[in-house]
């Protein structure tokens, strides 16, 4: 218990001094400052993934046009020439089919 109000004491002298007093504004305005800052942090970062969700599905939906719109060629191509094309690296793989002339 006297422990207790030593610490009190010595709590009360530090803030009656003008210097202890700013100290203590000072604290609590970085506190403040910095709740402040991780809430905008946190703000931006789920603004951030949703950007990067919507890109990612319009970049999902590009690629279905594109593979679509050269669908029937690709596949012409593939017949005539005895080959897979894989229309997103443009790479060729020559295939075994029945119909090799």
């Amino acid at each position: 218990m006297r422990n207790l109000q030593l610490l009190f004491s010595d709590i009360k002298g530090f803030l009656s001094d003008e210097l202890g007093r700013l100290f203590v504004c000072f604290i609590i305005l970085n506190l403040c400052l910095g709740l402040w800052i991780h809430h905008d942090i946190k703000t931006l970062e789920k603004n951030n993934i949703e950007r990067y969700k919507s890109i990612e599905s319009e970049i999902n939906k590009v690629n279905k046009k594109v593979d679509y719109r050269y669908f029937n060629t690709t596949r012409s191509l593939e017949e005539i020439n005895s080959v897979n094309i894989d229309t997103k690296s443009g790479e060729l793989k020559h295939s075994q089919s029945p119909n090799n002339r």
